[in-house]
């Protein structure tokens, strides 16, 4: 996935830059972004840009994917198998295989984030060029 971005600022000596990227319409309101429909990031400058510069800001997509799927698709799976995991155990009351189930989506929540942050290098927005205007 591309997306242009404004450089507004270099910072550690020029090799990181903040950059401002707009949203798009069909972009959530997950928090990140502030009133002014953009979002600010820190990046590798790799690319020596400058303040000023518009530049082309990439994530490959299938590390979107797998994030997404960490994110959303892992404590459903939880969910489930607690919920599942609770009959298997030959428990009868119906609100104690919710309440593992609930208890598994928590817990694989948290392994999903301590996932991602691991595997954050990954998941950057990475610069890949400077354009002229």
């Amino acid at each position: 996935m591309k997306q242009y971005a404004q450089v507004l600022e270099t910072l550690e000596s020029e090799k990181k830059v903040k950059v401002e990227v707009r949203r798009h319409s069909s972009c959530g309101k997950c928090g990140k972004c502030d009133e002014r429909n953009s979002m600010m990031l820190v990046i590798n400058n790799s690319l020596a840009a400058k303040k000023g510069d518009m530049v082309v800001l990439e994530i490959q997509e299938n590390d979107l994917l797998s994030a997404a799927l960490m994110v959303y698709l892992v404590p459903l799976i939880g969910l489930i198998a607690g919920y599942l995991l609770g009959g298997a155990l030959g428990v009868e009351a119906e609100a104690f295989r919710i309440s593992l189930g609930f208890l598994l989506f928590g817990l694989t929540f948290i392994l999903a984030r301590k996932l991602g942050d691991y595997r954050a290098e990954k998941y950057e927005a990475k610069m890949v060029e400077v354009v002229k205007c």
